[in-house]
């Protein structure tokens, strides 16, 4: 039986306004028609669904997606990043409080030094247990 050409649909319609919001598009087909000199490859692509920012069809053991959808990771993705903090407000918060940290990060700190010691305490009387011998 002969293979089946994965991107004889795009050959048809190699553009994205070829291809309808809902047309259900393979992960081969959707990297190839809208980003076919790349940065973004079916790799990628299924690093977004992981990470749930691209909503996909899972039928037959294929992931589809579509159009709307990939253009809904996109506004996603650009609302994911966050503003750069201004460095100017950072030595103005260091010289008013004498830390080089925001308070944020600060209670952040204090909040995973407890879970370490909570566990270090832990594992030292789980050793103890186990290495005491009669």
């Amino acid at each position: 039986m002969p293979r089946r050409d994965p991107l004889a649909r795009v050959r048809i319609r190699s553009r994205p306004e070829e291809w309808g919001d809902e047309d259900l598009m393979t992960l081969v087909e959707a990297a190839a028609v809208f980003w076919p000199d790349g940065p973004l490859t079916v790799r990628s692509l299924r690093t977004e669904i992981a990470a749930g920012s691209l909503t996909a069809e899972r039928i037959a053991g294929k992931d589809l997606v579509t159009p709307a959808a990939l253009r809904e990771m996109r506004k996603r993705c650009r609302a994911r990043r966050s503003p750069r903090v201004c460095i100017s407000a950072t030595e103005k918060d260091v010289a008013l409080s004498g830390s080089s940290s925001p308070p944020e990060m600060k209670s952040a700190q204090v909040a995973a030094l407890e879970t370490v010691r909570a566990r270090r305490e832990h594992l030292r009387v789980s050793s103890r247990v186990s290495t005491n011998r009669k």
